[in-house]
């Protein structure tokens, strides 16, 4: 008894030696929904023009939202600071939004380079703070300024004095007891929030508006830009466009011209920054034409002048380029070259050295490619780079195409075997890219000595996402596909850390993946992706969660490598699932072309009916490979991959239980419906514009009343009859996506006496935000599996 006794003390003692060991030595330990709560992130950097200091942003983990367990709201600001490290010493958190919970982001450095302007949200009050090199810190805007409006040039120092802003101005909330829609009225734009371009006397805090115009939060933000000269060139929105019987259908690139959903029609002003118009003389645009039908990236000021070119429409509708002169008030039509004649000009670029670069595309073959221009008396001469892109480093545009960079001047190849280039600040004189010569690695290439260069990274990171060089300093932002670690480097000597993120990510077990080929039941080849939980056991056959998207082409895990490493900071992350011993596979879904007698051009999918063709076969493979246990397989789908599993659960009962998030169950209502925020929308168009979703995702192609045995094909609600599986349904109080949706399939399955379970988070959206709620979401989602793991609830199995 006595050495029974020992024995079991010296077990328990070698078990508590080993627990400690292992803590000391930092063992891992599988991934849960604490650590997805606790995932950072690093945003924009700004590095000084003297190159001494560095500003960036870094976004807190979702677990420092204040929501507790008793709120049911979790309409969150986004969890953003701005951190400076001056010289190599370690960046200082200078706004510390965590304690109001406040956001900053937008850092821009003035000409000279000692001080830094950003903004704060909190609730939905926005501010504009400068931040001196001495130390200080002060609030400069008006209070009524709610939100930034132009994410793409949020803050502009006009000079060393001044700061200009785009923001949503404050309007008082009409209460009204009744709501009036009417279909024969034009749709009224004074109702719509305004946005206004505010010039800002950093020492005063004086500001001044330039120009106000009319805002839709749902459509896309007008966008401005400042010329190095005295004058501001905006978007703004002219007219809303409600859909009619005779105009194109959905996908028009003409904006706003869509039969079925609400479009925006852009105008153009150009004024002086005390908020004067100029009044052009000669062939002007009569709106913008942009990219996809929007207006960014429609216009481009000459750098170092007063002259803008602009993509739109003239007086007849044709389709133009624009060059007006804001010194002399001319504007003339360019392009009349023929070569120039029947393409679509879009985007436009003016780098600050050559002829700005247009992209084009072909109306006949559909076919987008840049051009760079030559403006001579209204003319344009054009040389075309057929699928190339255009990188614009060191005030100069090139060519990178096939892989690729050569001067758009010279022709000269400066680079080869690029297979991604790095995103740059546009006043870099460095360009880092992958190389596939030998092997993928990292180089930049100084544009100063024409010099490539390897860059010296870990064997651990896999991109440079930030890459930034002034007076001597390098400024950098290393990422793995969790861990960032922003840098800086000073003439050659080794860089100095600043700051890091998610370095808990090293303790944690992480999965393995491979590709999985198999054969569609139409003798399709396809792959997926086939991630296996830490320590996986060959031994022994695992519950596998499918995850689905309709349209779905996974990467190959050859090709993206990284995959295993790749954690989210949001509510859905598979992640989780591999923590908690799942095998997760990820199949690909391709849209089946079947011809639709009453389809407009008569060939566009069905799409309920041919989902589980191309993933059940990639789960009777793993069954084959003794991965998947049959008894314990499960299917998830969020938004549009909520639709698939609506849809799919009606093809096939393989599946033991499933959770369908934030998807469309009905397509008829879904049609019709507005949008899912109550109360927060003032114009029609912002209700409506779900049409587009149900015309585009679903693949509809056409309304209901054109084709409604369509619908009817494709919709999961009339199809809920061959529903067996237990479904588990996600909704969101405030998703664009109503909650009307989730109801309705609850609804079926419900008076079907089916197994189903709805859960509605109150304040959230079309992606959960509240810790709190995240944590009932994946209790639920394992519960629900737990409770029909081995149950066969489906008569047809």
């Amino acid at each position: 008894m006595l050495m029974t006794t020992r024995g079991h003390a010296l077990v328990l003692i070698g078990l508590l030696s080993s627990l400690i060991s292992a803590t000391a030595l930092g063992q891992t330990r599988s991934y849960g929904v604490e650590d997805l709560l606790s995932l950072e992130d690093v945003g924009e950097v700004a590095l000084s023009p003297d190159g001494a200091h560095t500003a960036f942003v870094r976004e807190r983990p979702l677990r420092s939202s204040m929501v507790g367990d008793d709120e049911l709201s979790a309409d969150e600001p986004d969890r953003s600071d701005v951190w400076i490290a001056s010289g190599d010493k370690i960046a200082l958190n200078i706004t510390n939004g965590g304690m109001d919970q406040s956001s900053c982001d937008s850092p821009a450095w003035s000409p000279e380079g000692d001080l830094l302007a950003f903004a704060c949200r909190r609730g939905p009050r926005t501010g504009l703070w400068i931040w001196s090199s001495t130390g200080s810190l002060k609030r400069i805007s008006e209070s009524s300024a709610e939100g930034l409006s132009s994410p793409s040039d949020r803050l502009v120092w006009i000079d060393n004095q001044h700061v200009m802003v785009a923001v949503v101005l404050s309007a008082v909330q009409r209460r009204q007891s009744v709501r009036v829609l009417d279909s024969s009225v034009p749709i009224d734009l004074e109702d719509a929030a305004q946005s206004a371009l505010l010039l800002i006397d950093v020492a005063s805090g004086r500001s001044s508006k330039v120009s106000t115009w009319p805002r839709i939060p749902s459509g896309s933000a007008p966008e401005w830009r400042a010329s190095s000269q005295p004058y501001v060139a905006h978007a703004y929105l002219d007219k809303l466009i409600a859909p009619s019987q005779d105009g194109p259908l959905s996908g028009s690139e003409n904006p706003g011209e869509s039969r079925w959903t609400f479009g925006y029609l852009y105008k153009l002003k150009v004024l002086k920054l005390d908020g004067s118009p100029i009044q052009f003389s000669g062939e002007q645009p009569q709106r913008i034409l942009g990219w996809r039908g929007r207006s960014s990236e429609a216009f481009a000021w000459q750098p170092g002048a007063a002259r803008l070119l602009a993509s739109g429409f003239d007086a007849q509708g044709r389709k133009s380029l624009f060059l007006l002169d804001a010194a002399s008030g001319l504007s003339v039509r360019v392009g009349r070259d023929p070569g120039m004649l029947n393409l679509v000009p879009g985007r436009v670029r003016w780098p600050k050295i050559g002829d700005p670069i247009v992209e084009m595309t072909d109306p006949q073959s559909h076919r987008r490619a840049w051009h760079s221009v030559k403006l001579d008396e209204s003319r344009a001469a054009i040389s075309s780079q057929n699928g190339s892109d255009v990188i614009l480093v060191h005030d100069r545009a090139y060519w990178l195409t096939d892989g690729k960079l050569v001067s758009r001047e010279t022709g000269t190849l400066l680079a080869s075997g690029i297979a991604a280039v790095v995103r740059t600040n546009q006043n870099s004189t460095m360009l880092a890219f992958y190389s596939n010569e030998p092997a993928r690695h990292l180089k930049y290439l100084d544009f100063t000595s024409k010099r490539i260069s390897t860059h010296p990274v870990g064997p651990s990171w896999r991109q440079l996402s930030y890459l930034s060089k002034r007076a001597e300093t390098l400024t950098l932002v290393e990422s793995s596909e969790s861990e960032k670690v922003v840098k800086m480097c000073r003439n050659d000597k080794p860089c100095t850390i600043l700051a890091t993120t998610n370095d808990f990510i090293k303790k944690i077990d992480l999965p393995s993946a491979i590709d999985l080929y198999y054969s569609g039941n139409n003798g399709q080849m396809l792959r997926g992706q086939v991630l296996f939980p830490p320590h996986y056991d060959r031994a022994r056959r695992y519950p596998v969660l499918t995850w689905v998207y309709n349209g779905l082409r996974p990467a190959s895990v050859a090709d993206d490598p990284g995959i295993v490493r790749r954690f989210i900071p949001l509510a859905w992350d598979y992640q989780v699932f591999l923590g908690a011993g799942y095998v997760v596979f990820i199949p690909q879904m391709p849209i089946a072309q079947v011809p639709s007698p009453n389809a407009v051009g008569g060939e566009v999918s069905d799409q309920l009916g041919h989902m589980a063709g191309s993933v059940v076969p990639g789960i009777d493979e793993l069954i084959a490979m003794g991965v998947a246990d049959p008894d314990r397989l499960f299917l998830l789908g969020i938004s549009h991959g909520g639709f698939s599993v609506n849809a799919m659960l009606s093809e096939t009962g393989r599946f033991k239980a499933a959770v369908s998030g934030h998807g469309i169950s009905d397509t008829f209502s879904s049609f019709g419906s507005f949008n899912g925020l109550p109360g927060r929308t003032t114009l029609i168009n912002e209700g409506l514009d779900g049409a587009g979703q149900i015309l585009d995702q679903t693949g509809m192609g056409t309304p209901p009343w054109e084709d409604p045995a369509r619908y009817l094909r494709n919709n999961p609600i009339v199809a809920s009859k061959r529903i067996y599986t237990p479904l588990l349904i996600v909704s969101g109080e405030d998703d664009y996506i109503q909650s009307q949706q989730q109801q309705e399939m609850f609804s079926a399955l419900m008076r079907q006496g089916k197994p189903a379970r709805l859960l509605t988070f109150r304040g959230e959206s079309h992606t959960l935000e509240s810790p709190t709620n995240i944590r009932r979401l994946w209790a639920e989602i394992f519960a629900w599996f737990d409770r029909f793991g081995g149950q066969n609830t489906n008569p047809r199995n």
